[in-house]
């Protein structure tokens, strides 16, 4: 039975109405066993070792990297995992898919972590140009001298902020319609819309990847998720873009308790002179400002792994003020220096190795062929000893 059938057949005495606002969206939870865990589960019921995560070593990548070589990544399986626990593997260079969690371990090609403090996002010439575009269309006009662009002066501001652009964007819909709105999977929203946000990642994917994604594969991506549905603020959520009510873009994130994880977007391809891939990170970071101003604290908007050797990754340094030392696990300033070691390949690391985290998520316990372990053993045997095989290799 298709996933999406499964999440109808939990939830069909449940009501749930998606609202736009984060404080409004009703809980929703499934749980998905894979076979070999849920064996374990009902050989060791009675002892009390149930592990919480399954780690099964190394995993071929579907590419090779740019050197033409053959990628691995090292891959974790958890069919729920609490949000404290999900941040503490962004803070070791995880990556969340579906109900997996994977940790690129290539040996010629340096894969990072990145991640973005909103506070300090400033709007480049070029994006303001592209959100100015929009407004544009969104009144109906054709000539680009039509659009009042910002004063430059030292009392303007407010008027540069990113806030202040979207703003004039909604205010600009006259000929055009713009609706942006929050939706849980598992809510009846999400189910309304189900068909028609894959038929839209279907299209996209096969015109900018040039992949054929099945049905299948895009509910492992975008449906399935091990964090819980409750809380109002922490989980996972699709933000759909809606342009004359017409859906046009979706992206997909976690919010975690020091992130906004973004995991996947995609868009209307017809609509590529709105520079939609470009409004919606735009629409991201706004949406994490405004986050954190609710929540009182700092959010990073973590925008994924990053290999300068990948030409289609460059864009992603727009938007990223840190990198992670993968070594120490410790986040370092992105600056000139750092992107110039990046351009000549060469290893990103912290120098203070006394800093490496211990986070609580190393005292689950993990099961790895057949035996449960703590995943501090495992993370600092395998995992460890596999970046320092990497570093030798790098070095020789």
């Amino acid at each position: 039975m298709p996933l999406i059938e499964r999440f109808r057949s939990a939830s069909a005495c449940i009501q749930i109405d998606a609202k736009p606002e984060f404080e409004l969206f009703d809980s929703f939870s499934s749980s998905l066993k894979t076979n070999s865990l849920l064996k374990f589960y009902q050989d060791q019921e009675k002892e009390n070792q149930c592990p919480e995560i399954e780690y099964f070593g190394k995993v071929p990548l579907k590419r090779n990297c740019a050197h033409g070589r053959e990628m691995e990544q090292l891959k974790l399986h958890t069919d729920t995992i609490s949000v404290e626990d999900m941040n503490d593997l962004i803070d070791l260079g995880w990556r969340r898919e579906g109900n997996n969690f994977y940790k690129v371990a290539t040996q010629c090609c340096t894969t990072h972590a990145l991640r973005l403090d909103v506070q300090e996002f400033k709007l480049s010439r070029q994006q303001r140009k592209i959100l100015n575009h929009l407004a544009e269309y969104f009144r109906g006009e054709t000539e680009q001298k039509n659009v009042k662009k910002p004063k430059n002066n030292k009392n303007s501001q407010e008027e540069y902020s990113l806030e202040a652009y979207f703003k004039r964007i909604f205010d600009s819909c006259n000929e055009h319609t713009l609706e942006i709105r929050l939706v849980r999977p598992g809510s009846s929203l999400f189910f309304d819309t189900y068909e028609e946000s894959f038929q839209l990642f279907k299209k996209y994917q096969e015109h900018i990847h040039k992949n054929a994604y099945t049905r299948e594969i895009f509910e492992n991506m975008l449906v399935e998720t091990p964090l819980p549905t409750t809380g109002k603020h922490y989980g996972t959520f699709h933000r759909q873009i809606l342009i004359d009510g017409r859906l046009v873009g979706v992206d997909m994130f976690d919010i975690l308790p020091d992130y906004n994880m973004a995991q996947t977007s995609y868009y209307n391809t017809d609509f590529m002179h709105l520079n939609l891939g470009t409004f919606m990170i735009l629409n991201e970071i706004l949406f994490t400002q405004k986050l954190s101003e609710k929540l009182g604290k700092t959010l990073y908007l973590s925008t994924g792994l990053y290999n300068h050797c990948f030409k289609k990754h460059h864009y992603k340094l727009q938007y990223a003020t840190e990198i992670l030392c993968i070594e120490t696990c410790t986040w370092i300033p992105l600056d000139k220096n750092i992107v110039q070691k990046l351009e000549e390949e060469k290893q990103i690391m912290c120098q203070d190795s006394s800093s490496l985290k211990k986070p609580g998520i190393f005292s689950l316990s993990c099961l790895y062929k057949g035996k449960v372990y703590k995943f501090s053993r495992i993370y600092e045997k395998l995992v460890v000893r596999s970046h320092r095989r990497r570093l030798c290799s790098l070095i020789e």
